[in-house]
């Protein structure tokens, strides 16, 4: 399921009731400090996955381009509890 900016804090709702997920990140490369940036995170449950895009790319719908604000509400939601 692509993650849509209407849709985000629906999905968020639903990954926080699972105990365990899987969570992929993609970045450009492995050095933050040296220009490298996230640009997506796939999270799966035992039957669902979910597709969450932070990059933008031409002709592609601006409603499917998460920002940093959705990237926080994750981390503050899902990622702060191990």
């Amino acid at each position: 399921m692509i993650v849509s900016k209407e849709t985000f804090l629906d999905f968020v709702k639903e990954l926080s009731e699972h105990k365990a997920l899987a969570v992929d990140t993609e970045t450009t490369g492995l050095y933050p400090y040296k220009d490298s940036y996230l640009f997506s995170i796939a999270i799966a449950s035992g039957s669902s996955s979910w597709y969450f895009n932070f990059a933008e790319y031409e002709n592609y719908p601006a409603d499917l381009v998460l920002d940093k604000t959705h990237l926080e509400i994750l981390q503050k939601e899902l990622f702060n509890d191990p």
